[in-house]
């Protein structure tokens, strides 16, 4: 039981996953706020959201949690 993690690895990545998607959504809602001010912090935001779902989907699929 606790030698094996395969449990808890679609779970916590799934997690990861819609927290990705929420931060793509602030990013862009930041981005797109009057005037300049949010571009960098909303370009951001989106990135790291894309990398957080990027790497929840390949530790979902490839069953590990090594991305």
């Amino acid at each position: 039981m606790w030698g094996s993690w395969s449990g808890y690895v679609l779970p916590s990545n799934g997690i990861g996953v819609a927290a990705g998607v929420m931060q793509v959504r602030a990013g862009v809602t930041v981005a797109g706020t009057p005037g300049m001010f949010g571009v960098v912090p909303g370009v951001l935001l989106v990135a790291h959201g894309t990398n957080n779902i990027y790497e929840g989907l390949s530790n979902i699929y490839y069953g590990h949690r090594c991305a």
